[in-house]
C-alpha cells in the first residue's frame, strides 16, 4: 500500500507541476496538502516495519513539507527580490541539513555493517585456524 501512495503522490506532483502552471498558488496549496496527507498516512498507518525507517521517512516528509512552504515565497505574494533570495538561502540550508542527516545515517549503517562483517570474518578465520591446528597436531610423526 505504501508503494501505491508513494506513486500516487509522484503522479499528483507531476500533474500539478506541469499541467496547472497558470495557477502557482493552487500548485503550492495542493502540493502542501499532498505532503500533509502523506505525513498523516505515515503517522497513522505505519507502513514501514522498522521504527528507525519510519522516523527517517517522517523526518524526510517534514523537510519536504518545509521546503514546499518555502516555494510560496517564489510566487507573487512576495514582492521584494531580496526576500526571495533570503528564503532561497533558507531553503538551501534546510536541504543541506536534510542531506547531512541522511548521509550520517547511511554512514552509521555502513560502519555498523562493516563491524559485523569484521566480527564474522574474525570468527571464521579463528574457526579455520583451530581446525588447521587440530589437523596439524593429529598428524602422526615419522
Amino acid at each position: 500500500m505504501y508503494n501505491f501512495v508513494y506513486m500516487l503522490r509522484r503522479i499528483h506532483f507531476v500533474g500539478w507541476a506541469f499541467f496547472v502552471t497558470q495557477f502557482p498558488s493552487l500548485q503550492c496549496m495542493f502540493i502542501m496538502y499532498s505532503n500533509i496527507f502523506v505525513a498523516i498516512y505515515l503517522g497513522a498507518y505505519k507502513p514501514l516495519i522498522k521504527r528507525s525507517d519510519r522516523y527517517l521517512e517522517f523526518f524526510n516528509e517534514l523537510i519536504i513539507t518545509v521546503v514546499t512552504y518555502h516555494e510560496m515565497f517564489y510566487t507573487d505574494w512576495v514582492d521584494k527580490m531580496e526576500d526571495k533570495m533570503l528564503f532561497g538561502w533558507s531553503m538551501i540550508a534546510i536541504i543541506a541539513f536534510n542531506l547531512l542527516i541522511n548521509i550520517l545515517i547511511v554512514l552509521w549503517i555502513m560502519l555498523k555493517n562493516l563491524r559485523l562483517t569484521a566480527i564474522k570474518l574474525k570468527n571464521l578465520v579463528k574457526y579455520y585456524l583451530t581446525k588447521l591446528n587440530k589437523w596439524w597436531n593429529s598428524k602422526p610423526e615419522d
